[in-house]
């Protein structure tokens, strides 16, 4: 369990903190479809890499979106929390295949 918090401290932190700088719609709109995408899906994608796939981390990470909504926006903010929680889905997707070829190469590579 201890694996992952580093890893959702990291989302949480990035869903609290860039809303608190938003001074407009555009500004909101880039959060919401370009920095908080990329955000979850890079940290899902080294998560999975270094951890392997572990499905409850993206339901997780779209569950703690949803204390932002309340804060931050309203309630046409919520898709996003499933949004996100697919996204992190693919990240680890993609993590887990590349942490798996890796692994698997290393262990037939002959010194």
């Amino acid at each position: 369990m201890k694996k992952y918090l580093a890893y959702l401290f990291i989302i949480i932190t990035f869903y609290a903190v860039p809303p608190l700088l938003i001074k407009d719609t555009g500004s909101a709109i880039v959060c919401l479809l370009i920095i908080f995408p990329w955000i979850i899906l890079t940290i899902s994608f080294w998560y999975a890499k270094i951890n392997g796939f572990r499905w409850y981390f993206s339901l997780i990470a779209a569950i703690c979106w949803l204390p932002s909504i309340f804060i931050y926006y309203n309630e046409s903010a919520a898709i996003y929390a499933g949004i996100y929680g697919a996204l992190s889905f693919a990240g680890q997707g993609a993590g887990h295949l590349l942490g798996t070829r890796k692994r698997k190469k290393d262990e037939y590579d002959i010194d």
